[in-house]
């Protein structure tokens, strides 16, 4: 490695990264002030344009000449070169706060984007959004109250500013998301209080189309999943996108019901999908070596035995605990419905089942198309015998 620069340029080099931090920091203090500024001082608002208003342009070039003055290294060509960069920063920022009222904002492919939306508008109309430090979490409940879902949108593109919750339509959230794979494109939400601002950019054609969605005046109830996260299953299992597409293609031959069957006593059986009409009978048969993952959590239920005083209870778990296996039903079309969502999947991605007999089973998934998006989806067991209510309250306590 050959030394071609003295010291005195990298000490100029480092006093210039010190001047764009110090005067970023100040202008970013600046903009902070003229959020919880009144907009009605800030732009014109009978404008389409939304420009500032005279008085405070000139406010505000006194203000960022005050910054730019203090650093007597920028010379005035530069100085003016910054200001207009940072005027054109200010007000992207303000028209986005003042304005469009944004809570917060994000940015993922557009296509892989539309199809998870395809694949919720094929169980709901309508969602709710919710804004938090963490991500846009979009919760719902199907009509028919048998399945919960939860999806996290996070990417390191995320823009948190405030929390908030907003319904949308999600027919019409497909449509303004419409793009094609091959237009190679971007989609960037902003989520207003009052609407929704979409960018869409075709790196393909290099264009940009941007659009709205107005908030549907709705107000949807909460949905208990605090409840249902808290739920402790003894079996969990997972198949890659390919075997699970395979599974769900090869039944529903005889029955709405599935029965999945979880045993840890046989690696050539250890997950059955079964089912049985008045036709015949069906398995679909995973060896344990053909699963991504296969875990039989004895330790949790051991303890959970020593915590149970109810005579009932402890049977149940010593039952699980002996025999090693478990077993739960469920509507196979809204397991089915989880195929719109895996096409968005890598090949070698994975879904992951929670199985706990009489209980809701869990489905998660990581969307590495979406950043750090995933899903959590909670499907209601269907009954396949007769219960007694008193060993429904007693499992509760499980």
């Amino acid at each position: 490695m050959v030394e071609t620069k003295d010291q005195s340029y990298w000490e100029s080099l480092s006093r210039k990264g010190e001047i764009e931090s110090e005067i970023s920091n100040q202008v970013g203090d600046l903009m902070k002030i003229y959020a919880k500024t009144d907009p009605k001082i800030i732009f014109n608002t009978n404008s389409t344009s939304f420009s500032f208003t005279d008085i405070f342009t000139q406010k505000l070039h006194e203000k960022l000449d005050n910054i730019l003055i203090q650093y007597p290294e920028i010379t005035p060509k530069e100085a003016n070169q910054r200001k207009a960069k940072y005027l054109d920063q200010i007000h992207e920022y303000l028209f986005r706060i003042h304005i469009k009222k944004v809570e917060c904002e994000i940015t993922f492919d557009a296509f892989s984007l539309l199809k998870l939306v395809i694949g919720l508008e094929s169980i709901v109309d309508e969602g709710q959004f919710k804004s938090s430090d963490e991500g846009i979490f979009i919760e719902i409940m199907d009509p028919s109250r048998i399945c919960l879902i939860r999806i996290k949108l996070a990417d390191p593109s995320y823009k948190f500013i405030s929390e908030g919750k907003c319904c949308l339509n999600i027919g019409d959230l497909k449509k303004v998301l419409f793009c094609e794979s091959n237009d190679k494109s971007s989609a960037k939400l902003e989520f207003g209080s009052e609407k929704l601002y979409i960018t869409i950019h075709s790196q393909k054609f290099d264009s940009t189309i941007t659009r709205t969605l107005e908030h549907l005046d709705l107000e949807l109830e909460d949905i208990p999943l605090e409840m249902l996260k808290n739920i402790h299953y003894p079996f969990t299992f997972s198949l890659d996108r390919d075997k699970f597409l395979y599974t769900m293609k090869n039944v529903g031959k005889y029955s709405e019901i599935v029965k999945i069957t979880t045993d840890n006593t046989n690696a050539d059986k250890a997950v059955i999908f079964r089912e049985a009409g008045q036709i015949g009978t069906g398995e679909v048969n995973w060896k344990r070596s053909n699963l991504g993952s296969f875990e039989y959590h004895k330790g949790l239920l051991e303890n959970k035995l020593q915590q149970v005083d109810n005579e009932k209870s402890k049977e149940i778990i010593e039952n699980i605990l002996s025999e090693q296996k478990c077993t739960s039903a469920h509507s196979l079309t809204f397991l089915a419905w989880l195929n719109n969502l895996v096409k968005i999947l890598e090949k070698n991605d994975t879904i992951q089942f929670s199985i706990r007999e009489d209980h809701p089973m869990k489905v998660a998934m990581q969307f590495n198309k979406l950043g750090n998006s995933s899903l959590e989806y909670f499907l209601a067991p269907r009954a396949t015998r007769n219960e007694n209510v008193d060993d429904d309250e007693e499992l509760d306590d499980f």
